[in-house]
């Protein structure tokens, strides 16, 4: 048997990379795809404030969003539900080292957001936060 020493050499020395950068395109599609998934929320129009903020970043293991959009759309983290669904739901929940942080859009009567409010307190919560957005 003769092996012919060029072709073995040739071999050796190049490196096909379309299978990389298959690999690379794909992941890329992937993450383009998946970013606006990340990022979607709930777009309420927050009330401004000038004061100081609470410090949120150290409630993170414990905490309850409610996002209250308009007087039919209220959100407990990101699920939509009604008035009396959320206050039952979250009867049921342990009360113990939960944070709860209330966003009310600005165009809502205040006086539903206060009802809400002593609902929830009432309910047994008491570290309730309102949540606005700095000027």
């Amino acid at each position: 048997m003769y092996i012919q020493e060029d072709t073995y050499d040739t071999n050796l020395n190049s490196i096909n990379l379309m299978p990389l950068v298959d690999i690379f395109g794909a992941l890329m599609i992937v993450f383009i795809i998946s970013m606006p998934v990340m990022l979607s929320g709930i777009d309420i129009n927050l009330p401004k404030h000038t004061q100081t903020s609470v410090n949120i970043e150290e409630r993170e293991n414990k905490k309850l969003i409610i996002s209250y959009k308009n007087a039919k759309e209220i959100f407990l983290n990101d699920e939509q539900l009604r008035p009396r669904e959320l206050l039952k739901i979250m009867q049921n929940m342990n009360k113990k080292d939960v944070a709860v942080l209330l966003y009310a859009d600005q165009k809502i009567e205040y006086g539903l957001v206060i009802n809400l409010f002593s609902n929830i307190k009432k309910l047994g919560y008491t570290n309730i936060t309102l949540v606005t957005q700095t000027e």
